[in-house]
């Protein structure tokens, strides 16, 4: 009977130390197909039936691809079924997908408006300062009367990144490990 309780605690052991192990889980992009169907799937449930012309639909996946971001192809065809209403047109075609591509080049993932005070001012700075190394940033940003912890700053860096209002690239040299950031501009969708 002791046995089997040292086993159990054992069985048991392992599964909270598996439970304990990070695991890295990774999402690949969606190829032009996977995007396609999404779209298909969200323009089944918010447009009328038939009113898309199947080449301006085409226009939108493919812009959505070369991109290679679902929210651009969502707001395409939001936008390019609104200029279609706009219009009086019942089908959305082709022209109401150019224009819609013309608004889009404004569009921002999220705009630079919206974001709180202490990241917009370490945005500019690091508009400022691309190119330079985060400790170098760091520095500008206390000189100016920053308040932020080196810890806190790194933080801010990394919100800015995952909303892709910057760039980070991780550098080896003879000081040791550092990391460059380049301010990404707002760029048209034509450029992708």
């Amino acid at each position: 009977m002791i046995t089997n309780y040292r086993d159990s605690y054992s069985e048991l052991d392992e599964r909270i130390r598996s439970r304990l192990s990070p695991e890295f889980l990774f999402f690949r992009a969606y190829n032009e197909q996977e995007i396609g169907q999404i779209l298909q799937q969200r323009r089944e449930y918010a447009f009328v039936p038939s009113c898309w012309d199947e080449d301006a639909f085409k226009e939108v996946i493919e812009k959505c691809a070369e991109v290679n971001d679902i929210r651009i192809g969502l707001f395409l065809m939001r936008e390019a079924g609104n200029l279609a209403e706009e219009k009086g047109s019942r089908r959305i075609i082709d022209e109401h997908v150019a224009l819609s591509i013309q608004k889009v080049d404004d569009f921002h993932i999220k705009p630079k408006e919206g974001l709180d005070e202490d990241l917009q001012v370490i945005l500019e700075m690091i508009r400022d300062h691309t190119g330079k190394r985060i400790g170098d940033i760091f520095a500008a940003y206390c000189e100016m009367g920053g308040e932020l912890s080196y810890k806190s700053f790194q933080r801010r860096i990394l919100k800015l990144e995952e909303a892709k209002f910057i760039a980070t690239e991780k550098q080896s040299g003879k000081e040791g490990n550092t990391t460059i950031i380049h301010h990404i501009p707002n760029r048209k969708l034509t450029e992708f």
